[in-house]
């Protein structure tokens, strides 16, 4: 195995190495999401609304653990306080707001 050096002679450290794919995932955007649970899991329904029939295309199922659903909702509130406190408050729009934003667009 060769080492690596960071052009000036001295060793880097050693890489670790995954057995993740080397690709990233592909990313999905969306802007819908159900949440339901019951005593051992939570579902995850994501998709996206299609514009101007209000109808929604659901693409992805993820199901996991209460213990781990619990974890993930404390690492999105961690990050996004993280994000606040770099780039200012995260405003969230009224749905009436929304909804007459959609009816004037013509959605």
């Amino acid at each position: 195995m060769t080492k690596e050096t960071a052009g000036n002679g001295k060793e880097q450290p050693e890489k670790k190495v995954s057995n993740l794919a080397s690709l990233p995932p592909q990313a999905t955007f969306f802007n819908h999401m159900v949440v339901r649970h019951n005593n051992e899991e939570f579902y995850f329904d994501i998709g996206q609304v299609i514009p101007g029939t209000g109808l929604v295309a659901l693409s992805h199922r993820f199901v996991t653990t209460i213990t781990h659903a619990k974890r993930i909702a404390e690492a999105v509130n961690a990050n996004i306080k993280r994000h606040e406190k770099k780039f200012g408050k995260i405003s969230q729009r009224k749905e009436k707001a929304q909804k007459q934003e959609r009816k004037s667009n013509g959605n």
